[in-house]
């Protein structure tokens, strides 16, 4: 009995030091991974001045104000998809009228 006693302990020991290993492991991967997502927000915080940079560069050469085009071609969009669906229409009931 003393035998099968010692033997659990050994083993409760055993799984104990895996339990505090794999724990710092975790928490290793996690400050690594903290440490990623700190990079990886700095970059995306260089590029978006890199980006608004290019915007004013290019708004400044062109003379356009890129917002105000882009709207413009957002509303031109949706009167293109009605013409084309007019159009379609229009060319089904010639269609069927020819027949």
């Amino acid at each position: 009995m003393e035998k099968k006693m010692r033997k659990l302990q050994e083993v409760n020991q055993s799984l104990n030091q895996m339990i505090s290993e794999l724990h710092e492991a975790s928490g290793n991967e996690f400050r690594a991974m903290k440490l990623e997502m700190e990079a990886m927000k700095a970059d995306k915080a260089m590029k978006d001045e890199q980006l608004t940079m290019l915007y004013t560069v290019m708004e400044h050469h062109l003379g356009i104000d890129v917002h105000f085009v882009f709207n413009n071609i957002e509303i031109k969009r949706p009167k293109n998809d009605v013409l084309k669906e007019n159009e379609g229409w229009l060319k089904k009931l010639l269609r069927e009228r020819n027949l």
